[in-house]
């Protein structure tokens, strides 16, 4: 998931590109694109990239996106026109209420997804939040294809766990025991 503007994503964007490229295993790789509100240029941009994949440009737009400081909507025309893209199909496109429906289909999918921030990146099972370097991307990469399962840090949890009922209802207390008393004596 991610954002052309964001410094984050365009921090994130290469280490991405450049473990595609190391891994030797085949890879499929879904952008969803998440425009937010504080970057003037995102949705532009967006609109530019929807536009560019439908003309089978899509990667060569990200990558253009992703390393242009202009990205405004007059900018994503010339990439267009860079690209040798159909600029007529290219405007009505980014004009057409569908693409805007494509990009709010993708943020509802983000929000769904458990939205934390951009750049998300998935791989698996495996959720990475934030830029991380190109070898963090190759090893996640890696173990997924392998079958891999991410590892679960479940030990901190049962320890708090245990600890609470272990303290609260299960057999201590800071409390002692009333020792039983026996029956009274019948009068005589």
């Amino acid at each position: 998931f991610s954002d052309f503007e964001c410094p984050h994503c365009r921090a994130a964007y290469p280490a991405i590109e450049a473990a595609l490229h190391q891994v030797k295993l085949p890879v499929a790789f879904v952008r969803k694109t998440f425009p937010l509100p504080s970057h003037k240029n995102a949705r532009p941009a967006s609109r530019a990239w929807v536009c560019a994949t439908a003309q089978g440009k899509g990667s060569e737009m990200a990558d253009l996106l992703f390393s242009e400081k202009n990205i405004g909507a007059e900018a994503c025309e010339a990439l267009a026109s860079r690209l040798s893209l159909d600029l007529g199909r290219f405007r009505e496109c980014v004009a057409d209420p569908s693409t805007e429906a494509r990009i709010e289909a993708d943020m509802a999918f983000v929000r769904s997804s458990g939205f934390e921030g951009v750049p998300t990146v998935w791989i698996g099972e495996t959720k990475l939040l934030g830029p991380r370097p190109t070898s963090e991307y190759v090893s996640v990469i890696e173990r997924s294809g392998r079958g891999e399962r991410p590892s679960r840090t479940w030990w901190p949890l049962a320890s708090v766990l245990f600890l609470v009922l272990f303290l609260f209802g299960w057999g201590w207390s800071s409390r002692p025991e009333a020792a039983p008393v026996a029956p009274a004596p019948p009068p005589a």
